[in-house]
């Protein structure tokens, strides 16, 4: 399984000026990928599926 979390939001109008191109965005993209035993293993042990999502919401936010 893969999961695939993205934002973007546009450039400075100074950075735009500095690369003489516009109009420009910032990309942040982050990668979850689990392999399907691991995945299987996590669903059947654990008793609140909805904590299990939470988790994987909040790695898929984290700022590193």
């Amino acid at each position: 399984m893969e999961m695939v979390s993205r934002t973007s939001w546009p450039a400075t109008s100074a950075l735009e000026k500095q690369l003489h191109r516009g109009p420009l965005r910032w990309e942040n993209s982050r990668t979850l990928q689990m392999r399907r035993s691991e995945l299987d293993r996590y669903l059947i042990e654990l008793l609140d599926q909805d904590i299990w999502l939470q988790g994987v919401k909040y790695m898929l936010a984290a700022r590193t």
